[in-house]
């Protein structure tokens, strides 16, 4: 028995990537554009874009949701509950307290799913970007700037006519590059089958 916590529509894009979206388009880029590059729908561009548009607001009381769970797994027999296999979720505390406190031997059985996992990842590749881009221009260097975008991509989808620009930038012994290097080198863990080939990665 598997179960997702975590399927809120708008709540699955993170708000750094909203932010993204909005910043793409304010700087000069198409609506289109930016649902196509960061795989979001058109309308929930065009409703970021709106006057507080960026804020997610599920339906029905806002507060805590962990007794939701809570109430969840409490219709479930102890026979149920010990046979779930795996919980899916995202990296939200409630859920994971809700979980440890019903479901025997939760932590081995919890699995975070990869989009905010890599949300995360790609927050740090351009939080580096950012530290590394005011280091190099206190000194006058401006080999970064302009990048920003760049390193949102995975490699296969650099834009073409920035390909050269992006290889150059990687060749450069650079904090960011090394990051993103290893955020690339993390796409491939959801390629493996099986635990053991996991736990190698």
């Amino acid at each position: 028995m598997k179960t997702a916590l975590g399927d809120h529509g708008d709540m699955r894009c993170s708000g750094d990537l909203r932010q993204r979206v909005v910043d793409f388009v304010r700087s000069g880029g198409s609506k289109a554009e930016a649902a196509r590059r960061f795989k979001v729908g058109q309308a929930s561009v065009y409703r970021w874009l709106k006057p507080g548009g960026m804020a997610y607001k599920r339906p029905g009381p806002q507060g805590p949701r962990k007794l939701d769970w809570d109430g969840y797994y409490a219709g479930l027999t102890q026979e149920q509950l010990g046979g779930i296999e795996a919980v899916a979720m995202d990296m939200w505390a409630p859920y994971i307290q809700a979980t440890q406190a019903r479901v025997p031997e939760a932590a081995e059985k919890i699995v975070f799913d990869r989009f905010h996992i890599m949300g995360h990842v790609g927050k740090a590749v351009d939080t580096v970007r950012k530290q590394e881009h005011r280091e190099l221009m206190a000194s006058g260097d401006e080999t970064l700037k302009g990048s920003t975008y760049l390193w949102l991509y995975s490699r296969e989808n650099v834009p073409e006519q920035r390909r050269d620009e992006f290889e150059v930038l990687m060749r450069k012994e650079l904090k960011v590059g090394r990051t993103w290097a290893i955020k690339e080198a993390l796409r491939r863990l959801w390629h493996y089958g099986y635990p053991a080939s996991g736990w190698k990665f």
